[in-house]
Order: structure tokens, then C-alpha cells, then sequence
């Protein structure tokens, strides 16, 4: 199985949020991560996904990541927001 960090971008491939962007919020387990995307699940209360389900990207934001690790409640839904509108911004510039 796959590792995943916290912080790290990861792309649903199964349900219904199929093909929708996350960061992953928490580790549960070797085979369970939590993740949010800032607007349709929140922080405060993330979509729990199996890693099966999920295509892990290779990027990890380092701020979110530190912010998580030390005080997960500390992370906003906008900084989370942010990133992931950050990297769709690039996403699009590259397809120009």
C-alpha cells in the first residue's frame, strides 16, 4: 500500500466526488486517511476515504503539513482552500 502524509494532495477515483481534489487532513490507519478540500468538506469535518480509492499525488504542502502535525485544529478551511485553488491555478497555466 501506498504512504500518504499529511498535507499531501491526493484525487478521488471512486464515489461519488470522483475526480474532486484533497488534501489529506489525517492518517487513520494503513488503509484510511481523511481528507478535505476546504469548501464542500470542511476541516472540521473531513471525508474519511480508502487509499484504494485515491490517486496520491507526489505533492505535499509543507506549511499545511507542519500546521497539521503540531495542532490539527489550527488549520482553516480557507488555508486549505487556498492551496488546492493554487494548484489549479498552475494546472491551467500549463495547459495554455
Amino acid at each position: 500500500m501506498q504512504t500518504v502524509r499529511l498535507g499531501q494532495l491526493v484525487t478521488s477515483m471512486a464515489g461519488r466526488d470522483r475526480g474532486r481534489q484533497y488534501i489529506v487532513v489525517r492518517v487513520v490507519d494503513e488503509r484510511f486517511v481523511d481528507v478535505a478540500d476546504g469548501s464542500l468538506r470542511l476541516v472540521s469535518k473531513p471525508k474519511r476515504k480508502n487509499l484504494r480509492h485515491l490517486m496520491i499525488h507526489r505533492y505535499v504542502d509543507r506549511k499545511l503539513a507542519e500546521k497539521l502535525s503540531q495542532d490539527p485544529q489550527s488549520v482553516t478551511d480557507a488555508e486549505v482552500a487556498e492551496v488546492l485553488d493554487s494548484l489549479n491555478a498552475g494546472q491551467e497555466e500549463a495547459r495554455s
